[in-house]
């Protein structure tokens, strides 16, 4: 299986099984982009970039992928948002673990930069607030 999508697995278990997190946004993680009509606030990653690990000869080692993962809030202030991003990072930076069905494990999970902007679409302001984090994941 794609090391993104082990890593995509591992960052919504992770998520959900968080009952801080889990209650903050009402259960909603999504991968890419949220369903339409989807209440407010949510949680949404998806992959920023990466590259793979390449050993001697063609072994791949591992993957080291960058993602971004945000709290994505209707209107308001970005401190809105604020205890729901500091759950994510106190659920990711620094976490490991392996990858339902187990044929994968993420290796560490870091974060490298805050993410904050707002987005205008139909005259109403939708705030993004969250971090950046490598991940170095591998299959089994």
């Amino acid at each position: 299986m794609l090391e993104t999508l082990r890593v995509e697995q591992w960052l919504v278990a992770r998520l959900k099984a968080d009952a801080t997190l889990n209650t903050a946004v009402g259960g909603r993680v999504y991968g890419y982009v949220a369903p339409a009509g989807t209440a407010f606030p949510y949680v949404l990653f998806f992959l920023s970039g990466g590259h793979d690990v390449i050993g001697v000869g063609p072994a791949r080692i591992m993957v080291d992928a960058v993602y971004t993962v945000k709290a994505v809030g209707q209107a308001g202030s970005p401190a809105t948002l604020a205890p729901i991003v500091d759950r994510i990072d106190a659920v990711l930076h620094g976490s490991t673990g392996g990858v339902a069905g187990g044929d994968g494990l993420v290796l560490a999970a870091m974060r490298e930069t805050p993410v904050t902007y707002v987005e205008v679409a139909d005259g109403m302001q939708y705030r993004h607030v969250g971090a950046m984090f490598r991940i170095w994941s591998q299959g089994l």
